[in-house]
């Protein structure tokens, strides 16, 4: 007796359940194959697989309306290889290929500071935590190594590379800069007297304009500001001695000068 009611029981459930498909499938009035259909999709299954003959059937999982042909409301879990676009591959956990114009994009809107947009967790100091791989070169262009070192390579060769210590190398380096020191050539620039500047380096034990040793330790050099003020310096060497070059030729006319009255003196005086 109990077995017959629970029987009865299963038919009732099912055939309300049939019923209340049915009737959203009539509001709904799936599409397949581009032809509209009234009745609920037809589910398939073979061996380890279940599937639907309608390609315009979506999937919700967490969700009584998807979007999409799966829609996941909530969390998912994927514990072996996962292909987008692509088979899966035994060697890659998440593999994705596509020829659209962003492969991969995350819209980050985390409200705190330092998060993570992107985070790679890696063991190995070794490990390329990023790499871009050139297909046409056969090689890696840009890799960021677990221990910090960071590597930019072309065709031929690496070009670029920051060491884990912080030793950069690179084949030339080019800033962009508002200003120069020609400045110093233009006809109202200020030249401190010789005698002011030995009493200027001999108090403060740099020259004008440029930083200290201690301002260096403590903040770094500006490359750019550097050079501007290093040329500087030069330029204004360069008007230093063109000064004293001066002097020493109206030191040598005075001579020569004083040389040929010496001279007349002395035919006179013999």
């Amino acid at each position: 007796m109990k077995k017959t009611l629970s029987i009865i029981t299963i038919l009732i459930t099912t055939t309300s359940f049939s019923q209340g498909v049915h009737q959203e499938a009539e509001q709904i009035h799936t599409l397949c194959n581009g032809n509209p259909i009234i009745q609920s999709p037809t589910w398939g299954s073979l061996p380890n697989k279940i599937y639907s003959y309608c390609p315009q059937v979506f999937v919700g999982v967490g969700t009584s309306n998807p979007l999409h042909a799966l829609h996941v409301h909530g969390r998912g879990y994927f514990s072996q290889h996962l292909g987008i676009g692509s088979e899966p591959n035994v060697n890659t956990q998440v593999i994705a290929q596509t020829n659209k114009e962003v492969g991969i994009c995350i819209d980050y809107n985390y409200s705190q500071s330092y998060g993570y947009a992107y985070k790679a967790i890696v063991k190995s100091p070794t490990t390329k935590g990023i790499g871009i791989y050139n297909e046409q070169f056969g090689k890696d262009v840009f890799t960021v190594y677990a221990d910090g070192k960071i590597e930019v390579s072309n065709q031929t060769g690496k070009i670029w590379q920051l060491e884990s210590n912080g030793l950069m190398r690179g084949r030339e380096i080019k800033l962009d800069l508002d200003i120069w020191a020609d400045y110093v050539f233009a006809p109202d620039y200020q030249l401190m007297p010789l005698s002011e500047l030995e009493n200027y380096v001999q108090k403060e034990k740099h020259l004008p304009n440029v930083p200290s040793e201690s301002d260096i330790i403590q903040d770094g050099v500006d490359l750019g500001k550097m050079n501007v003020i290093l040329l500087e310096k030069v330029e204004e060497l360069t008007l230093y001695l063109i000064d004293q070059n001066k002097s020493n030729e109206k030191l040598k006319a005075e001579i020569e000068l004083l040389k040929k009255r010496i001279s007349e003196l002395e035919s006179n005086n013999k």
